[in-house]
């Protein structure tokens, strides 16, 4: 995804890899942001700031830094995960 034209950065999922701060890849235009949190047996908040400038009528990307928030001792709101619960109870019911 990286590698097409105007895309700006990408926010990986699925593959089970954790990016701590992102890889970057030179599309021919931009260096290009990769960033991912892996979700399958790490427990991380993934950030990514980017900011734009407005170049020849376009915006586009000029500097972007991550990294990620680590979640593993973090404790569920009991309001949130109220709702996760109901949630996956529906689920299991179809």
């Amino acid at each position: 995804m990286a590698q097409i034209s105007g895309v700006s950065a990408v926010i990986g999922a699925d593959t089970h890899k954790v990016i701590e701060t992102p890889e970057y890849e030179f599309n021919g235009e931009l260096m290009v942001p990769i960033t991912q949190t892996d979700g399958e047996q790490e427990h991380y908040l993934g950030r990514l700031d980017s900011t734009f400038e407005v170049v020849d009528g376009k915006m586009t990307l000029v500097d972007s830094h991550g990294f990620l928030y680590d979640a593993t001792n973090v404790s569920a709101d009991p309001e949130i995960q109220a709702i996760i619960d109901d949630y996956r109870a529906g689920m299991n019911k179809q």
